[in-house]
């Protein structure tokens, strides 16, 4: 019996490139350009303009290193793979997954990236009830519904994804559960 799946993310949807450049763009050009026109004297210099100066990069490397990079089950864990660690949720009671075409679609982001570099964070929905996504496009998307709560990811090849997840889960449930509460 297999025990490992492994996908890469799905490629980046061009609102989430677009919008990662744009926002790149913005926070490198606005220091640059603030580097050149704000030229103050040494005793002027406070932690405030400091902090004010560091906050945007920050904010641009702390979304990089969250950027999803793949998926892998591993012995009824799902890991979500980025370029300095993984985020790690056990699989246990598993009931559903299954492929949704919109998952974000009358969504509210409660928490998290909403776009930069992936989609990212907590969710709630009337179709989904409250969801953590990991996410480098809006679209097909594998639903996975768990006892206590809903997971949903985006692989580069999602109904092969499910396909797989029954071979690891053989009572798995497809098509979606029935509307969240």
């Amino acid at each position: 019996m297999k025990h490992i799946i492994r996908a890469a993310a799905a490629p980046w949807s061009d609102g989430l490139k677009l919008i990662s450049l744009a926002v790149t763009v913005g926070i490198v050009g606005g220091e640059l350009w603030g580097a050149t026109q704000f030229r103050l004297p040494a005793s002027a210099i406070r932690y405030e303009v400091i902090g004010a100066a560091l906050i945007a990069p920050l904010v641009l490397i702390v979304c990089i290193t969250a950027i999803v990079r793949e998926f892998v089950i591993d012995h009824g864990v799902l890991q979500v793979r980025r370029p300095f660690w993984s985020t790690r949720i056990p699989l246990d009671g598993l009931q559903h997954a299954w492929v949704e075409e919109a998952p974000l679609k009358g969504a509210l982001r409660v928490g998290g990236i909403g776009g930069l570099f992936s989609y990212s964070g907590f969710y709630q929905s009337r179709r989904l009830g409250r969801f953590r996504l990991f996410a480098t496009t809006t679209r097909n998307a594998v639903v996975l519904m768990l006892p206590a709560r809903v997971i949903v990811i985006t692989p580069v090849a999602p109904h092969a994804f499910v396909e797989e997840l029954r071979s690891i889960f053989p009572g798995l449930n497809g098509g979606p559960a029935p509307a969240a509460k």
